[in-house]
């Protein structure tokens, strides 16, 4: 209850344009992915968080940010990459911006870049679930489990409903768990 009369109170002092990850829209959404029951009500909030993270007080640069979302949606990764250093440039503190380019990286295989963008992100954005994800999915794409584990599990920590971390992070303990019955460690 204090965190929503803090975010209220946050949200009405805040001026209209201010979004991104320093929203305080976004602390009474966080507490209820926490507290969420059931996997639908948590996608709801999940939703309103990413629309919130892909918001930004200049239309500009959150329009930029569409563009490389579209260019990288439609497989032009070297247009999305060129429009996402724009927005990198501009506004070096938008954590979505960095996301996206993690996502990018990721796509092209440069597994190292998107998990130095990942870390960027999370700099801005410790609750980021998709860049910690993502972080999981770069560690899949290095062959290591045990990091991938790792970071699927605080991508849950944050968003416990977020299925593609959970099936993830079930068959990588699986996995780790054959290996070290069966002496396959070190």
């Amino acid at each position: 209850m204090r965190h929503l009369l803090i975010a209220l109170f946050l949200a009405l002092a805040a001026p209209a344009t201010a979004a991104d990850q320093t929203d305080p829209r976004l602390i009474p959404l966080f507490d209820q992915l926490e507290e969420a029951r059931e996997e639908k009500d948590a996608v709801g909030t999940a939703n309103e968080i990413w629309k919130i993270w892909f918001e930004y007080r200049d239309a500009d640069v959150a329009r930029l940010l569409q563009e490389a979302v579209a260019a990288k949606d439609t497989g032009d990764l070297d247009e999305a990459l060129e429009v996402i250093n724009r927005v990198i440039e501009i506004a070096p503190d938008f954590a979505e911006a960095w996301n996206q380019r993690a996502i990018i990286y990721y796509k092209v295989g440069y597994f190292d870049a998107s998990l130095a963008d990942v870390e960027e992100t999370l700099k801005r954005e410790p609750r980021h679930f998709g860049a910690l994800a993502g972080r999981g999915m770069c560690y899949l794409g290095l062959r290591d489990p045990d990091e991938a584990l790792s970071a699927f599990e605080e991508a849950l920590d944050v968003h416990p409903w977020l299925s593609t971390a959970r099936v993830y992070a079930d068959t990588l303990r699986q996995r780790i768990e054959i290996r070290r019955r069966n002496g396959l460690d070190g």
